[in-house]
């Protein structure tokens, strides 16, 4: 009796048998595509709150932080070019990511731009279709998320 899987690697034959090592291959490839992509909106996360809330952390902290994201050194580099220990370059690395988080917690400038960008992208798609009530609504909803309320 094939199986699901045996119908995967054999479709022709109703074996019992296939390649495990190939299909253990695929879900961890599918797995670390996944992962890479996490990364990749991690490290955009990260720099877009070192764009907005960058100047409120301490010089030493906004510097570490920018190294380590955006020119992607490890911490024992940091910790050379800080003249600091590796350790001194985790904790402030870590207590920078920390404020970072509880700024953008607080103020919510960051998911507030990602708002009005999606809508905007809504509005202007619905725009080049001919879709002009949708435009309508989504130029209402950027009106209430700017805080202007209703547009006219």
């Amino acid at each position: 009796m094939p199986t699901f899987l045996s119908r995967l690697c054999c479709p022709k034959r109703d074996c019992q048998h296939f390649n495990l090592t190939g299909f253990i291959a695929v879900v961890i490839l599918g797995r670390m595509k996944e992962a890479q992509a996490q990364i990749q909106d991690d490290l955009t996360k990260w720099c877009l709150y070192l764009d907005y809330y960058g100047a409120l952390l301490s010089s030493q902290q906004h510097d570490a932080l920018k190294l380590y994201v955006e020119d992607d050194l490890s911490l024992s580099e940091i910790g050379d070019l800080l003249k600091i220990s590796r350790q001194g370059a985790h904790d402030l690395i870590r207590r920078a990511s920390r404020r970072l988080s509880s700024y953008e917690d607080l103020l919510g400038l960051v998911k507030r731009d990602q708002a009005m960008y999606d809508v905007l992208c809504n509005a202007s798609k619905a725009l080049k279709d001919g879709k002009c009530d949708i435009a309508e609504k989504d130029l209402q909803a950027l009106g209430h998320i700017i805080g202007l309320g209703p547009v006219k």
